[in-house]
């Protein structure tokens, strides 16, 4: 048998991510319409209905939406399928590569 070894590269962001989504069985973004806080502060729910940072923050994984597509990319999250909310979970490949990088 042979062992495969490969690498990936990920930014330190994405990879701090992944060890908060590993803690969890899943994350949530309620609002993902907004990849980041600054795209909601220019939206009419932050300027005409008054929703805070704070309010976004809560329901969106701290605001790290943006960093997802990067995770998905390498398989190393996975859409969570038992969730109202578009939501994300750790993959096997995921565990493993957090496994051999803490």
């Amino acid at each position: 048998m042979k062992t495969l070894n490969f690498s990936i590269s990920i930014s330190d962001e994405a990879f701090e991510l992944l060890k908060n989504i590993s803690k969890r069985v899943y994350v949530e973004y309620r609002d993902h319409k907004y990849e980041t806080l600054k795209d909601f502060l220019k939206s009419d729910e932050h300027l005409v209905f008054g929703k805070t940072s704070k309010w976004f923050m809560s329901r969106n994984f701290n605001g790290t939406y943006h960093l997802i597509d990067e995770l998905l990319k390498h398989n190393l999250v996975d859409y969570f399928e038992d969730s109202w909310h578009l939501s994300f979970s750790i993959t096997e490949v995921g565990e493993k590569i957090l496994k051999n990088n803490l």
